[in-house]
């Protein structure tokens, strides 16, 4: 038989690449169609990003997706639940630049992505199990929680003292309920924090409205997925909480803490009536609610890449926060003609946020609070 003529292996191949263009664009073309709605080739923000993405997020809704960049941004806490939690097999992985593997950061723990190397690093943190520890060991681990928790607990108590000093009939009714629960002859102690649901709704409240990152670390799914009713390919999501859809394999997931902006994961008007005023005694419409789980404090994140270290600074926080009611006074510092000077309460736009410089007075509530810091500042 003889061979074929180029002509015809030609005319083969271009018949061949029209019947597969004619069968697979269709098909992608309704795939595209599923993925969430968001902007055309949009410019992305590089400060105040949460302004941006939560404006996207009235325009388009739960999830908007940025083909451009192939990333997912979340706009809704159940969504963000459904996916990050529920479906954390899938939406654990972290991204990795080139700059980030010239650093070698794809040895740190922490943004390795899923695979054989973390179960390794498992298997060596189990072999020590149940064996003495070293107190040098024991030293370095509690450093290394101080210095990662240093920033964001600062950020949080940092917005805690501004808004006590906006707020001082609040700080009036949590002394009044420290004053009932404990006393004056001592200090708040964390077995009193049941004791104190004023005291502890303040601090939900602050984790709420300012938390230390507006916006949360990247997550990026490993496979193509189907949410409710839609497609998501593999791409990158950012969390600000989401809708339904398929999702890229390689999504980047960043889960986000939207702080100043109506409408988003800590401030959504359809959970949280009057977002942007600060009342803590909305949380005490039932006597448990003050004190649901901390995996309800979204600060902390979600999934497998959840913060490890949110026990300790939830604990350290709140102590904090507790100890400054029991025994300092915070009010607006005064002018020289003894009016109050006004607070921008603004904030920095930076990474880890906290309130720009303001004038404030601070001082102990009595001689008794000042006794009882000077006690504990000179304990042993």
């Amino acid at each position: 038989m003889a061979p074929a003529s180029p002509l015809f292996a030609t005319l083969y191949g271009i018949a061949a690449l029209a019947i597969a263009l004619l069968y697979f664009l269709p098909r992608r073309q309704s795939f595209v169609e599923s993925l969430p709605p968001g902007p055309q080739s949009p410019s992305m923000p590089t400060l105040d990003a949460w302004v941006q993405y939560q404006q996207w997020g009235k325009e388009y809704g739960e999830l908007v997706y940025i083909r451009k960049h192939n990333m997912l941004i979340i706009n809704n806490a159940h969504v963000a639940i459904d996916l990050l939690e529920k479906c954390a097999c899938l939406y654990s992985d972290r991204p990795m630049t080139q700059v980030m593997k010239l650093c070698e950061a794809d040895k740190i723990l922490s943004i390795q992505k899923t695979g054989s190397g973390t179960s390794l690093i498992a298997e060596l943190a189990l072999e020590n199990e149940g064996k003495p520890a070293e107190i040098k060991k024991i030293k370095a681990m509690g450093t290394v929680s101080f210095m990662a928790g240093a920033d964001t607990i600062m950020s949080a108590m940092s917005s805690f003292l501004l808004t006590m000093v906006q707020n001082s009939d609040v700080q009036s009714k949590a002394r009044a309920e420290i004053d009932r629960v404990i006393g004056r002859d001592r200090l708040p102690m964390f077995e009193d924090r049941r004791s104190l649901p004023y005291v502890e709704s303040i601090y939900r409240k602050i984790m709420r409205m300012h938390p230390a990152l507006p916006l949360g670390l990247f997550h990026v799914s490993t496979e193509d997925d189907f949410y409710r009713v839609t497609i998501f390919l593999k791409v990158d999501v950012r969390s600000s909480p989401m809708s339904g859809e398929i999702m890229p394999g390689s999504l980047q997931v960043e889960a986000r803490e939207l702080k100043d902006i109506p409408r988003a994961m800590n401030r959504d008007p359809n959970v949280y009536s009057e977002p942007d005023t600060f009342k803590p005694e909305r949380f005490l419409d039932s006597p448990n609610r003050p004190f649901t789980s901390i995996n309800n404090i979204l600060a902390f994140g979600f999934g497998r890449r959840v913060c490890v270290g949110r026990y300790m600074a939830d604990n350290t926080t709140w102590l904090a926060i507790a100890s400054v009611l029991a025994t300092l006074d915070l009010q607006k510092a005064k002018d020289s003609e003894g009016n109050e000077v006004d607070i921008s309460g603004e904030y920095t736009r930076t990474f880890f946020r906290h309130p720009k410089p303001y004038q404030c007075s601070i001082t102990p509530r009595d001689l008794q609070a000042r006794d009882s810091i000077l006690a504990t500042a000179t304990a042993d």
